[in-house]
Parts: structure tokens; C-alpha cells; sequence
């Protein structure tokens, strides 16, 4: 349970804080059409943006990659333990990137440590090393059947499901 009150002092939430919660934000985006031919302002804002985590040091991470979608040019991923600081990297992304285009989709998620995986107590720790190769994110939720499965077979799932996305090397 986390509970938040007002931002006072301008130092974060009060934040009763969960050490098994991370918040993590999806932000995708389209730049506009005629804001292409600004190269070499396009190529400053990324400069920028990968310096997203110098500014708001309470972020976990920030990561930045480029979409396969037609609606979206990039997406940037970022974490933190207080969604104060989800907040604060929107607002400066927004500052940087938001005369180019449009927020074409975007994901609040809350990451609650899963009983389902030995090693989800180094969630934080993996998040700060280097970036994979590609970045795939979707919405997700069970149902009150899931529940109604045995734990065991639940977990038997979870395990081919994560077994299956690491078949692939990152190349």
C-alpha cells in the first residue's frame, strides 16, 4: 500500500513508500511532419533528453528508443521509486520535445514485485544496466479467473512466457 499527500515543499510526495513499487512511464511520440527538416535540432533534443537523468537524479532510469509504429517517432522509458519524479521527467520531456510534435500514447505503470520470479527482488538494480536492443511494451491484465488457477500452474505459465522472450538473443 503506498499512500501520497500534496506536494508541498517541492522535494517529492510524502510517500509512505513500498520498496516493492516502481513506477514506470511510457511515453510515446510523433514528431510533426514539417519539424523533419529540423535535423540538427532533432539531434540536440536526444542529446538532451539522454541527460533526462542528470537533471531528475530520482529517476531509476531513463532509456530512449525508436518506434517501429507509424504513429509513433520514439519512446522513452523511466522509472522511479515516487511518482513525483515520473511527473517532473514528463514535464522537462514535455519542455524539450513538445514544440515538435505530439504525445501519441502514453502508460502509467506500477511494478509490483512478482511472486512469480526468483530474481524480481534486482528489478531496480536491472533497470540501471545498459539497455537492451529493443523495448516491447503492452498493456496487460488478468482476469479473476488467472486467480482462480492453481499457483503452481500459474507460476509453470509465467516461466514459459518469460522463457520465450529470451529465446532470442539481443543482436
Amino acid at each position: 500500500m503506498i499512500l501520497l499527500s500534496a506536494d508541498t515543499a517541492g522535494q517529492g510526495s510524502v510517500v509512505d513508500e513500498d520498496p516493492d513499487i516502481i513506477y514506470m512511464q511510457i511515453i510515446c511520440f510523433k514528431i510533426n511532419e514539417e519539424n523533419w527538416k529540423k535535423q540538427k535540432e532533432i539531434i540536440e533534443i536526444f542529446r538532451e533528453l539522454n541527460r533526462l537523468p542528470e537533471k531528475i537524479p530520482k529517476l531509476i532510469h531513463t532509456k530512449i528508443y525508436r518506434s517501429l509504429r507509424h504513429d509513433t517517432d520514439f519512446i522513452i522509458w523511466m522509472s522511479s521509486k515516487d511518482p513525483v519524479f515520473i511527473r517532473d521527467g514528463m514535464e522537462t520531456i514535455y519542455s524539450i520535445v513538445g514544440h515538435l510534435g505530439h504525445t501519441s500514447f502514453n502508460l502509467l505503470s506500477i511494478y509490483v514485485k512478482s511472486p512469480y520470479l526468483k530474481n524480481a527482488s534486482h528489478i531496480e538494480e536491472d533497470l540501471k544496466k545498459r539497455g537492451l536492443k529493443y523495448f516491447v511494451c503492452y498493456p496487460m491484465s488478468k482476469t479473476p479467473e488467472w486467480y482462480l488457477i492453481d499457483y503452481n500452474d500459474r507460476k509453470k505459465i509465467h516461466g514459459r512466457t518469460y522463457q520465450n522472450s529470451n529465446v532470442t538473443p539481443n543482436e
